[in-house]
């Protein structure tokens, strides 16, 4: 998913509560935060798919993102678990 495409699903909710009658202020303060949300989970998700492509040292990512190796190496293992605990739940709701 791209931003473009959460902006464009945040905008036609935002659309449709008004169309239902729901104050367009109210509305755009209380998407907002999931809208961040979303966002962020975008980002999060492109920093993993960097921090778990091997094809990376983590020297380089430590120089690109002014970060120790030790650090680098550390987010790498928090990707791989938000990654294993992803595939967890989704076995388990299959």
């Amino acid at each position: 998913m791209s931003y473009a495409q959460v902006s464009e699903i945040i905008r036609k909710a935002v659309e449709d509560l008004v169309s239902a009658g729901a104050s367009r202020d109210v509305v755009e303060l209380n998407i907002a935060p999931l809208e961040d949300a979303a966002v962020q989970s975008i980002i999060d998700s492109h920093r993993d798919q960097l921090l778990l492509n091997m094809d990376y040292r983590a020297a380089d990512l430590a120089g690109r993102w002014n970060l120790s190796e030790r650090q680098v190496r550390n987010l790498r293992k928090s990707a791989l678990d938000r990654k294993f605990a992803a595939a967890m739940i989704a076995e388990k709701a299959a």
